[in-house]
């Protein structure tokens, strides 16, 4: 008898973060740089963990 669960893993991360990747064209020494592009996604140890589970085809909840 098979029981349909809505997770196939919980990870409970107690050190959430927020990972910012900056888009730049060039870097150019002692003058301002800018960024075209910003993305925020959710990091720390345990929420990488679940990303990855999600791209292997899991269903995760991550609890921070």
């Amino acid at each position: 008898m098979a029981i349909d669960r809505p997770f196939d893993l919980v990870i409970a991360a107690p050190n959430p973060a927020v990972d910012s990747y900056y888009l730049l064209d060039a870097i150019s020494l002692q003058e301002v740089n800018r960024a075209y592009r910003a993305f925020h996604t959710a990091g720390g140890k345990g929420n990488n963990m679940a990303r990855a589970a999600v791209r292997l085809g899991g269903r995760v909840l991550s609890l921070g």
